[in-house]
């Protein structure tokens, strides 16, 4: 519901995709605990109207990055397309971006249950940081994901920086980069 607000109250990015482009939104799987909630700034809480849900939880454990989630996660994003889809593409702001891209890394790896969309669109997305996902990475920094991509970030996002998107664009053959 954040995502449908930014795009169609807060902007007009939906819009701008035109009339024959129809959006569907999905929550993340997991309902925020109030623990969680106690993390989020101020002034998102304070615009955004809860209930809030993620998608995964990320956390440092000794010197590895673990997402707690993930696996609940790519199951709720792949049920959603198998369910009302397919989709002709993947949107995802933040970290709805980077599950799209991490979806759509394992539909390219064969992962069972898993449909390559035709477009993959992120806003302001870093690649996993997943320490059980550097080596699929490390895998699609070699051998690119062919998925026309279409990436807009800024060097100035607080939250995700230009060179954490320009890692996550090391994986795509076929970009094209809005700033």
């Amino acid at each position: 519901k954040t995502l449908k607000m930014q795009m169609t109250e807060l902007s007009n990015l939906s819009m701008a995709f035109g009339t024959d482009v129809t959006f569907d939104y999905l929550d993340g799987q997991h309902k925020c605990t109030p623990e969680d909630e106690a993390k989020m700034e101020a002034g998102v809480k304070a615009f955004f109207p809860g209930p809030y849900f993620e998608y995964i939880n990320a956390n440092n454990v000794g010197d590895k990055r673990v997402y707690s989630y993930v696996d609940d996660a790519l199951k709720h994003i792949s049920a959603k397309i198998a369910k009302d889809g397919p989709y002709d593409g993947l949107l995802g702001f933040s970290q709805g971006g980077m599950m799209a891209h991490l979806y759509c890394m394992l539909a390219a790896k064969g992962e069972p249950g898993y449909v390559m969309p035709n477009l993959l669109i992120l806003l302001s997305s870093r690649m996993t940081l997943h320490s059980d996902h550097s080596t699929l990475c490390e895998r699609f920094q070699k051998d690119k994901l062919s998925v026309p991509t279409l990436v807009f970030f800024s060097e100035h996002d607080d939250h995700v920086s230009g060179e954490e998107t320009r890692r996550l664009l090391t994986t795509c053959s076929n970009v094209k980069q809005i700033y």
